[in-house]
């Protein structure tokens, strides 16, 4: 999967692209009302400590960007969210964090996506990355999916390369990867389940690279500390688990169609073109990706099935395995044959039809969607302006 460039080349259409994500993440960044998630997160960085062990490494970032600008609100301010905007907490600084982490997203996977999918591919998937409307919106919202995003591929990236080259420090950085995704969201230990599945898969082939009493420890000891911490809080925290069970649950065909529409359904369509195409030239690459891609929603819909609290939001981590086939199928295997316009434009034609096809979601989530959020502040702008002290407003 290897194409021939130039380091520095590279790097500056790299720089170039995380520049243009940068740009996109803060352009707006304010405009959309809070979602009430948003305030939660306030609500527990300001409690940092309690509650579920899960999770809390997610509230970091939003910690740090508070702190550094005096507006971390007092815990006994905690419930009281109509008194934190005198304290200095503004929308931009509880989404902040989230834009800068998608940024180095951009930057971090398009770097480490070179090993895999090669250099011309790692390019076009950062570019998908940067204009994907899904991770345009979780950088715009102060959450700690971007950031669970960010270390579960990580993990995903550092271990296909670890167990392709031999590197039991990759192997065991992409198990650090692993646990660091698992702390800012649970969901990310579907990683473990594609790193099973390509361990049994590969397992016939007695790899030598791959199958080793070193690399089993490793994993051995990600697994103990992520069931551990999850099994602390399920037993020492029961009441923060039991909340979710009276909460109102997507259905699986919801989580489906909504994963497909928020990759994009031009993305999703050249990236299965691109899976077949990888299938013809690296079967393990293909089946990896293809996992990688397919198990965090099928996951989420059987869950449920089974009537568990899920939410299509909890698939997003599947977003770069998808522009990663993609990716990997708009680029031409034999780059050293010559083309004339019309088979340049016919080559590009993929490309340019994932790119135009999320700008124009983009343009749809700037100045339509109003950011995927409820427009609270336009609706009490609405009010304040039309209604008197004391009328009656009844709304949904």
């Amino acid at each position: 999967m290897n194409q021939d460039m130039r380091g520095h080349t590279f790097w500056f259409w790299l720089l170039g692209i995380t520049g243009a994500a940068l740009a996109m993440r803060l352009i707006f960044i304010d405009r959309p009302s809070f979602w009430i998630d948003e305030l939660y997160t306030v609500m527990h960085t300001t409690r940092l400590g309690d509650g579920n062990l899960t999770k809390q490494f997610g509230y970091i970032p939003t910690l740090i960007s508070l702190s550094l600008a005096g507006a971390l609100p007092e815990r006994s301010l905690s419930e009281n969210p109509e008194l934190w905007s005198s304290l200095g907490v503004t929308h931009t600084l509880v989404r902040l964090p989230s834009a800068v982490i998608g940024t180095l997203t951009v930057l971090l996977l398009g770097w480490l996506s070179r090993g895999v999918i090669g250099a011309r591919a790692a390019l076009w998937f950062a570019a998908f990355l940067c204009v994907a409307v899904w991770h345009l919106h979780m950088s715009q919202t102060g959450r700690f999916y971007v950031q669970q995003l960010l270390f579960y591929n990580l993990g995903f990236l550092l271990y296909f390369r670890a167990t392709t080259i031999g590197s039991l420090p990759k192997l065991a950085l992409s198990m650090l990867m692993l646990f660091l995704g698992f702390m800012s969201q649970p969901p990310a230990l579907i990683l473990g389940g594609v790193i099973f599945f390509d361990w049994l898969l590969q397992a016939r082939t007695r790899n030598p690279k791959r199958l080793t009493i070193p690399a089993v420890f490793v994993g051995a000891v990600a697994a103990a500390a992520c069931f551990g911490v999850l099994a602390y809080d399920v037993v020492q925290r029961t009441d923060e688990w039991q909340k979710f069970g009276d909460a109102t649950s997507q259905r699986w065909d919801i989580i489906v169609a909504g994963a497909v529409w928020l990759i994009g359904p031009a993305a999703a369509f050249v990236a299965a073109l691109g899976w077949l195409r990888i299938l013809q030239r690296d079967r393990r690459l293909a089946v990896y990706l293809g996992f990688g891609a397919g198990l965090p929603i099928l996951a989420m819909a059987v869950l449920a099935v089974t009537g568990q609290f899920v939410h299509v939001r909890y698939t997003f981590i599947a977003l770069p395995a998808w522009l990663m086939l993609a990716a990997a199928g708009v680029v031409r295997d034999d780059e050293s044959t010559p083309l004339d316009l019309i088979g340049r434009f016919r080559t590009l034609a993929p490309a340019l039809l994932v790119v135009i096809a999320s700008l124009l979601q983009c343009l749809t989530y700037y100045t339509g969607a109003n950011g995927f959020r409820p427009a609270w502040r336009d609706a009490f702008a609405y009010v304040d302006e039309r209604l008197a002290p004391g009328d009656i407003v009844v709304g949904d």
